[in-house]
């Protein structure tokens, strides 16, 4: 019987996040998963711990670092942070030192979620933040590195993302006819992409992956009929 592994996320009140813990607390390959807040926060599902640190203060050695699984689904946007340079600190300071300190400790899955067009080349300020979030895990020396870069994110929020939800409305009335460029570029639930976080997960150990928006389609589809 292969021996129970246990995971990481931070970010786990956000829209991805919320559905990457219900799911990993399901699947019995799991014996525990550690969530790493800023806050006290109330979550019931079997399986998780919960951790409160200090993002911006965060040890070496930690117990919620003794994992090997790391899923990534933190973000926060410009008209919530108001700077740039805040903003890099949330997506991709944080992500960068719990994943180099998760890695040192014995992490050798990291899973993020990024975004459709990150590059560290990219002239957007956004995009390229993302690109260079996706570098910074790759640098970490986990045996497997997968970003999943989604178009628009339907799920609950604790705010309101107006920008976002035009995106939504915009890519739901536009590419309803095309039924190639929807699954591409239209909106996707955070379930799915958390599903296909966890299939991944699952089925791989080793190698450097993206996941674009259709294929986390596919790929929650097969996993829920398993």
């Amino acid at each position: 019987m292969a021996e129970l592994r246990q995971a990481l996320i931070i970010g786990a009140t956000g829209a991805v996040g919320q559905q990457l813990c219900a799911r990993l607390s399901q699947q019995p390959e799991y014996s525990a998963i550690h969530v790493m807040v800023r806050r006290s926060v109330k979550i019931t599902l079997p399986k998780v711990q919960v951790h409160i640190v200090d993002f911006d203060n965060l040890p070496a050695d930690h117990p919620a670092y003794h994992v090997d699984d790391v899923f990534i689904a933190i973000g926060t946007t410009m008209s919530t942070v108001k700077s740039k340079d805040l903003f890099r600190i949330v997506d991709l300071f944080y992500p960068k030192v719990v994943s180099r300190h998760a890695v040192e400790h014995g992490a050798s899955r990291i899973l993020a979620v990024s975004s459709m067009g990150a590059s560290a080349h990219k002239r957007n300020f956004y995009l390229r933040v993302k690109g260079e979030m996706e570098e910074a895990i790759r640098q970490t020396g986990a045996a497997l590195t997968v970003f999943f870069r989604p178009s628009f994110v339907v799920g609950k929020r604790k705010e309101f993302r107006p920008l976002e939800w035009l995106g939504i409305l915009a890519s739901t009335i536009i590419l309803a006819p095309f039924c190639n460029l929807r699954a591409r570029y239209g909106s996707i639930s955070a379930t799915e992409i958390a599903d296909s976080m966890v299939a991944i997960a699952l089925q791989h150990d080793s190698g450097d992956m993206i996941i674009q928006n259709a294929n986390m389609r596919v790929i929650s589809k097969g996993f829920n009929r398993d």
